[in-house]
């Protein structure tokens, strides 16, 4: 991640720069992925792709063909990236911010048609918590799905944690996948 900054003037990974409130979880579909943005590592060779699997995730993707754009499947997914607004291009500068975390259970109960717990941990690493990378290159372990700066809900637009706040209820309606986070957001999806 931080080498293609580099090479990037500050610009995190980016495929498809924000989805314009279009569908953002159809892994393996060209336009419609969120994990496009992070697939960019492998496919320009910044990472092989088993290096963006999550030891703690059972599913992961470890080979590819040279012409994959994506992973193939949402299982495939070891680890959730920043939204991008539409047209926005997320840096790797300003205040500290989580901008890559592990798996977010969200997006997988959503896919499920389920209820979601806006408190629940990534499945990675038997639901225990997660790593979180945030934009200066540093690695944290949260027993609970929050930006550690901010305290802002990694797996929810702001408007759900802000409906969260005011009725104190953990468990929400699904995800639709076309959630897009407001300015400053921490939303991390596949």
């Amino acid at each position: 991640m931080g080498q293609y900054a580099a090479d990037w003037q500050r610009k995190m990974p980016t495929a498809t720069a924000g989805l314009g409130g279009g569908v953002w979880w159809n892994v393996g579909k060209t336009g419609q992925s969120n994990s496009e943005n992070m697939f960019v590592l492998s496919r320009e060779r910044y990472a092989p792709v088993e290096s963006l699997g999550c030891s703690g995730s059972d599913g992961c993707m470890t080979s590819m063909c040279s012409s994959a754009r994506d992973y193939t499947c949402h299982k495939n997914v070891s680890y959730s990236m920043q939204l991008q607004r539409c047209g926005e291009e997320l840096m790797l500068d300003g205040p500290r911010r989580t901008v890559v975390a592990d798996r977010n259970p969200a997006t997988s109960r959503a896919l499920r048609g389920e209820m979601i717990d806006v408190m629940e941990n990534s499945p990675n690493h038997g639901g225990r918590g997660q790593q979180l990378l945030d934009n200066g290159g540093a690695v944290t372990w949260m027993n609970e799905p929050r930006d550690p700066t901010s305290g802002d809900l990694l797996w929810i637009p702001r408007p759900m944690e802000l409906q969260r706040t005011a009725t104190g209820r953990r468990w929400m309606a699904p995800l639709r996948g076309v959630e897009t986070p407001e300015a400053n957001d921490i939303m991390l999806g596949p």
